[in-house]
């Protein structure tokens, strides 16, 4: 899958050390702000992620968000990614799923998690995906700025050392099938750092308004391998929302 060859990331300013893992920044994360507010759930979906963990959990060590709520699906790992998150993330913030379940379904789970309660926005994200503090404070601000927007992504890269644009927003064909309007191994030059509108984005780094996703019933179901992304915010344009890619994130 495209998950497993290539990852994404997702960058403002900020940048990650490829080649040299932070395991070390790493120590017991919890991600819990008793004092502030609550104002954005994060929620990572890990499947046999750990060729990717220690960079992923060694950048969001260093987010320092206020109102930061995060829990992290194990979602029936087999290839040790349960032992690492188990070393590295608060038990009360961590759910073990057995048997390895949809995305979608993973998330579901999560949303019952107390933590999640009340927390205006939620961030989603995948177990091949980094994100420095400054493109998650970059979403968070889209949200914050304008009650229309329902649902916004960022743009994403490639997991390589040169900067290929995988994803700037995504729409179809009128026969529902994704098409792109990036060239093949297209360099990220800047050339898409606009924010627009779009028809919808990926799960990976997905933003979405708490209020607005039980509006539209969250994801669906049937939808149980891709294409949940297309589906839910098709149904948020159908509701009057807007979905917005921000490229800068």
């Amino acid at each position: 899958s495209a998950r497993e060859v290539t990852g994404y990331y997702a960058w403002a300013s900020g940048a990650v050390d490829r080649a040299s893992p932070p395991n070390e920044l790493i120590l017991s994360m919890s991600f819990t702000d008793a004092v502030a507010p609550p104002r954005l759930g994060v929620v990572l979906v890990v499947h046999n992620g750990l060729r990717w963990l220690p960079v992923i959990l060694g950048t969001m060590a260093e987010w320092r968000i206020a109102g930061l709520e995060l829990i992290v699906v194990d979602n029936g790992s087999t290839d040790g990614s349960r032992e690492l998150l188990e070393s590295r993330v608060t038990s009360d913030r961590l759910i073990h799923l057995d048997n390895a379940r949809s995305f979608s379904e993973a998330v579901e789970v999560a949303l019952r998690h107390p933590a999640l309660g009340g927390v205006p926005v939620l961030l989603l994200m995948h177990d091949d995906l980094v994100m420095t503090v400054d493109a998650v404070s970059t979403l968070l601000a889209t949200m914050e700025a304008d009650p229309e927007v329902a649902i916004a992504g960022p743009k994403l890269r490639d997991w390589s050392q040169e900067p290929i644009v995988q994803q700037v927003g995504q729409t179809t064909d009128p026969f529902g099938r994704w098409i792109s309007d990036l060239e093949p191994g297209e360099m990220d030059q800047g050339q898409h750092d606009e924010a627009n509108d779009t028809l919808y984005v990926s799960t990976a780094g997905m933003i979405v308004r708490t209020d607005a996703y039980e509006e539209l019933g969250g994801f669906d179901r049937r939808m149980s391998f891709q294409r949940e992304d297309f589906d839910l915010c098709w149904r948020a344009w159908i509701a009057g929302y807007r979905v917005r890619v921000v490229p800068m994130a």
